[in-house]
């Protein structure tokens, strides 16, 4: 799987987080950025194995995302997604597959 462009949710606003644990998916929904409005509003990922979701706004309270950084590879089957917030907190996520969809 190759990495997305750090840029593409580059100020895009998290606004919700959901972790279907029986299925093994989490959905994190966004609203775009101006500059970027077509990019997708929902990341899914499928056959989750970890998720960290920290909200300590160390730099302050925002819901805008920095950069991301993945998804790479993490071990045989699994890819790894850090989703690094303008708040200084890292969402981590290691999942059989990433899905960008609208």
């Amino acid at each position: 799987m190759s990495a997305w462009p750090g840029y593409l949710f580059h100020d895009a606003q998290l606004s919700v987080v959901y972790i279907d644990w029986s299925a093994g998916t989490a959905y994190l929904h966004f609203v775009p950025n101006q500059a970027f409005p077509d990019q997708p509003h929902i990341l899914e990922a499928h056959g989750l194995r970890h998720a960290e979701c920290p909200r300590r706004h160390d730099w302050g309270p925002t819901a805008s995302v920095l950069e991301t950084s993945g998804p790479e590879l993490a071990s045989d089957d699994d890819s790894r997604l850090v989703i690094s917030m303008q708040s200084g907190d890292s969402i981590v996520l290691v999942a059989t597959e990433f899905v960008r969809a609208r």
